[in-house]
């Protein structure tokens, strides 16, 4: 998982600043728990294989969403505010509450965390709120 695709880190003044963008972040999710990326292993030997047989499986490292969560927290909790970019990205489903939980672990740390647009400034709203106003 390329964590530069979603994470983005920065400091401000004295602040460790991540910004987290939904949309991205949303799309490695999906990726993650996809089951298109693991592949079928073949059986068989070469002698009864058809003539487009013989290719090994598919090989991508999947992380299953738990694992895949916990690795994003790991990186998240490492940065004083946490920006989350993009936030009517969280009407996903299962994905608006593996990230309102991921977000509610990492303020319980005391970290802070904003909610933004890509083109406007940062404001500070609550979850409920970042995903009702937009």
């Amino acid at each position: 998982m390329k964590r530069r695709n979603f994470l983005l880190f920065k400091t401000e003044g004295s602040e460790k600043l991540v910004e987290l963008s939904c949309e991205k972040l949303f799309m490695h999710f999906e990726d993650a728990r996809s089951e298109v990326n693991q592949g079928v292993e073949e059986a068989g030997t070469f002698a009864e294989a058809d003539w487009w047989s013989g290719e090994p499986p598919l090989l991508i490292d999947n992380l299953d969403p738990d694992e895949y969560f916990r690795s994003v927290e790991s990186e998240l909790i490492l940065a004083d505010v946490v920006q989350v970019i993009d936030p009517q990205w969280l009407v996903q489903g299962e994905f608006q509450i593996r990230v309102d939980t991921l977000l509610a672990a990492i303020r319980a740390r005391g970290k802070q965390v904003r909610y933004a647009l890509k083109e406007s400034n940062p404001t500070v709203l609550t979850p409920k709120e970042a995903t009702t106003e937009i």
